[in-house]
C-alpha cells in the first residue's frame, strides 16, 4: 500500500510539474520529476545557450528534460558506454542530438573505463572497493570491468568540431573525472553560460580534487554559484552526489 501510494504522489506531482511549464507531451511523463524541477529552476536565470553538452550523458534523460524545456539547435551527448548509444537516441527521438562514444579527459589518446553493475557508476576514475560495499550496496566490486576507451580534452573537441563561435550549456556528471575535465576545457568555459556540475561528497571513486578545488576553478571562469540543486543521501544518511548550478557572471 505504501509503495502504490508513494508511486501515485509522485505522479501527480510530476503531472502538476509538466502542466505549470506547459509540456504537455505524453512521453514527457517517464522522466524523473527532479529532472522537470531542475529545469524550472534553471528557468529563473537567463539561458540562451544553443548548444547543450551532456557531458556523462548515460541514458539521455537529462537531454530529454532539458530539450523539452530550452529547445536547443543541437545536443552533444558525451557517453563512453557504446552499449548506451541506441537508447540515447530513443530518449531523444524529437532532438537534434550527436552521441560521442569518447570520454572527456585530460587528453586525447585511450583510458581505462571502469563498467559497473550499476551502468550510472561507470566512470574513468578507479574505485575503492571498501566503500563501494559499504556505501553502494547495489554496485558489487566484485563485477566490476574493464574496457578501453578513446579520449579527448573538451577544448580540443571544441576546436576540431568548429562549435567555437556557439553558446554552451554544459552538464556535467563523470564519476569523480569532473575537474579534470573543465581544467582542459577552460576556452569552452568562455562560451559556457550555464554550467550543471555534479560533486560527489560521499564518493567510492579515487579523485584527485577537493569540492574547493572545482569553486575555485569555476570562480576564476567567471562563474557565479547558484546552489545546489538536487542533493542525494547514501543509506548511512552520508550525503553523497549534489548537482551545483553554475551561472556565468
Amino acid at each position: 500500500m505504501y509503495y502504490r501510494a508513494k508511486s501515485f504522489v509522485e505522479k501527480e506531482n510530476l503531472s502538476s510539474a509538466l502542466e505549470r511549464n506547459k509540456l504537455y507531451d505524453s512521453d514527457l511523463r517517464k522522466l524523473p520529476i527532479e529532472l522537470i524541477e531542475t529545469m524550472e529552476t534553471i528557468k529563473n536565470y537567463q539561458c540562451n545557450a544553443n548548444i547543450l553538452m551532456d557531458i556523462g550523458a548515460h541514458i539521455g534523460l537529462f537531454s530529454k528534460a532539458a530539450n523539452a524545456v530550452f529547445s536547443f539547435d543541437k545536443t552533444i551527448c558525451f557517453e563512453p558506454n557504446k552499449e548506451m548509444k541506441g537508447i540515447i537516441e530513443s530518449n531523444n527521438k524529437k532532438n537534434n542530438i550527436i552521441v560521442e562514444n569518447i570520454a572527456l579527459s585530460n587528453k586525447e589518446g585511450q583510458a581505462t573505463f571502469y563498467l559497473h553493475q550499476d551502468d550510472s557508476m561507470n566512470s574513468l576514475v578507479e574505485s575503492e572497493n571498501e566503500i563501494l560495499k559499504d556505501e553502494f550496496p547495489w554496485d558489487n566490486p566484485d563485477l566490476l570491468k574493464k574496457t578501453t576507451v578513446n579520449t579527448i580534452t573538451l577544448d580540443k573537441y571544441i576546436e576540431k568540431n568548429s562549435l567555437i563561435n556557439e553558446t554552451f550549456f554544459i552538464k556535467i556528471d563523470t564519476q569523480g573525472n569532473e575537474l579534470n575535465v573543465l581544467k582542459n576545457g577552460i576556452n569552452a568555459l568562455r562560451q559556457t553560460e550555464i554550467c550543471l556540475i555534479e560533486y560527489m561528497f560521499t564518493t567510492p571513486y579515487k579523485s584527485d580534487f577537493s569540492f574547493y578545488e572545482l569553486l575555485e576553478l569555476m570562480s576564476k571562469s567567471n562563474f557565479d554559484c547558484k546552489g545546489a540543486l538536487t542533493i542525494s543521501k547514501r543509506a548511512s544518511k552520508k550525503i553523497s552526489a549534489v548537482d551545483f548550478l553554475f551561472v556565468k557572471k
